[in-house]
């Protein structure tokens, strides 16, 4: 994976990581504040798996070349 790719990784799972700790400790204030860290969880999730396969296809097209 290109360095910036990784970088952009990190700090999402960084992010992901924080949110996780957040719920654990129960710091959402009611049940709209708990939906909306687990649903913002679920993006960055999604945002990595969509940076990974852009990285993988980078590979493959450098392989290709």
């Amino acid at each position: 994976m290109t360095d910036v790719l990784e970088f952009l990784v990190k700090k999402l799972e960084d992010e992901r990581e924080i949110i996780a700790k957040e719920l654990i400790r129960g710091n959402a204030q009611d049940y709209a504040a708990y939906k909306e860290r687990c649903g913002a969880s679920n993006g960055l999730l999604r945002a990595i798996y969509i940076i990974e396969e852009a990285a993988k296809n980078l590979r493959e097209d450098e392989d290709n070349e």
